[in-house]
């Protein structure tokens, strides 16, 4: 939605998006904002030595040289100690167009304008059928699109 109708235009938000049939204006994500979504994001990556373990049980896996295996066992365990969690930019991208954390990224730009609207009740809306565009939408209706982002 756009136009000098457009309540998130009113409000002076970047941007608007229809959810489970409501029209919501979309703040601007702040770094605050954007931290608190990271935070989040982080305690969903596995740990450095789970995804060593799922690696190990990859055929393909076993066929590398014992060498390579043992090296990426060390650096698996290595991270691990130095409490590392890879979250690169395109795992984020992944990770937000799962529902869940859609759902989250969507009510941490949607509460500062409507105070009413919950976790729970955007967790309800967004779903496996709609949580790469709802994502995409956010993306642009916050503002993070032309930075980028």
């Amino acid at each position: 939605m756009s136009g000098k109708h457009d309540p998130a235009l009113q409000a002076g938000a970047p941007g608007s998006i229809d959810l489970g049939g409501r029209t919501y204006a979309v703040a601007q994500a702040s770094d605050a904002d954007l931290m608190e979504v990271r935070r989040r994001l982080k305690k969903a990556v596995p740990s450095p030595l789970k995804m060593y373990a799922a690696l190990v049980q990859d055929a393909d896996f076993r066929k590398l040289p014992k060498r390579v295996r043992d090296d990426l066992a060390r650096e698996a365990g290595q991270m691990r100690l130095r409490g590392e969690t890879p979250l690169t930019a395109e795992l984020v991208a992944d990770l937000l167009q799962e529902p869940e954390h859609c759902a989250y990224l969507a009510w941490v730009l949607i509460r500062k304008l409507h105070p009413d609207v919950t976790y729970e009740g955007l967790r309800e809306t967004i779903t496996p059928d709609n949580a790469t565009r709802v994502f995409l939408a956010l993306h642009e209706a916050s503002g993070m699109e032309s930075l980028g982002n």
